[in-house]
């Protein structure tokens, strides 16, 4: 662990439940993968202190203030400490949960799933795609506008720096493009390869939708 210069001798790889909330880690439980067995309570709190900022980083990313689940690592040393963090995991809230009613148009179990976990604008990790974007990209009406509605940003941009209306522009679909722009989405965002909506749209021979999709 960067920056240790004494501590105990720790060797092996851990799995850690955690809860986090209110910019903090609530609770963390230690469990050892291999090689099992007790590790002691110095141990504990260094593998505590060691995946907390990944933590952090993980629900920002996932656009959460709230949240639980697991994240594996694995930690040899003597300090200074070799340390590998992966298998970072979100339980709770399941953004598989939001995904479903946003594909079925469910929208009472979107208002449902939104109202429980607070998580309109949760990303999904590691494509950092919202529910918006999924229904811009499925053309998805009825869900798009009930995530407006509910609060949805409609200017989130993935990993790749496409947004929810370049989406929508290379689906096709003129009422998500119409709702999206109303809500305020950007019409001159770019993507990593200085791709717009327009130009989305334009490679699909999408005309129609053009002229809202120039940016004004």
């Amino acid at each position: 662990m960067a920056g240790c210069s004494h501590g105990p001798g720790i060797s092996g790889e851990f799995r850690i439940s955690y809860v986090w909330a209110d910019g903090k880690l609530q609770t963390a439980v230690v469990e050892t993968v291999k090689p099992q067995g007790p590790i002691s309570q110095a141990a504990r709190s260094v593998i505590v202190e060691t995946v907390q900022p990944y933590i952090a980083e993980g629900t920002r990313a996932a656009g959460l203030k709230r949240a639980s689940g697991d994240i594996r690592v694995i930690i040899y040393g003597p300090p200074p400490y070799f340390v590998q963090v992966g298998g970072f995991e979100i339980t709770e809230p399941n953004f598989s949960a939001l995904y479903a009613a946003v594909e079925m148009e469910d929208t009472q179990e979107i208002r449902r799933v939104v109202s429980t976990y607070n998580n309109v604008n949760q990303r999904e990790l590691p494509s950092r795609r919202t529910a918006l974007a999924i229904a811009a990209a499925g053309g998805h009406v009825k869900s798009l506008r009930t995530l407006l509605e509910l609060g949805s940003d409609p200017n989130p941009s993935d990993y790749i720096g496409v947004t929810p209306l370049m989406d929508a522009g290379e689906a096709g679909n003129e009422e998500c493009v119409r709702a999206l722009i109303l809500a305020g989405a950007k019409t001159d965002s770019v993507d990593e390869a200085r791709d717009s909506a327009s130009s989305f749209a334009k490679r699909l021979h999408r005309n129609r939708m053009l002229p809202l999709l120039v940016s004004r």
